[in-house]
């Protein structure tokens, strides 16, 4: 919508509620992640999480970036 609509208050408030739904989101699922597993496991379930959440986010910037030159 942001981008249909050249509007700094727009992006800004895109910006918000999208940003607010991921981290409540993410948030969500680390503390259902808590629950079902294991103290002995926990700390081995949790890396595997952030490893597989920060490779998917640095994944897509990485494409995006290479997708990047070829879109101007």
């Amino acid at each position: 919508m942001a981008i249909a609509l050249p509007s700094p208050v727009t992006y800004a408030w895109g910006t918000v509620v999208t940003g607010s739904g991921v981290g409540l989101t993410y948030n969500g699922n680390l503390r259902a992640i808590g629950e079902v597993t294991t103290p002995q496991s926990r700390s081995q379930v949790f890396s595997a999480v952030y490893v597989v959440s920060y490779a998917a986010l640095s994944l897509l910037s990485l494409a995006a970036g290479l997708l990047a030159p070829g879109w101007v």
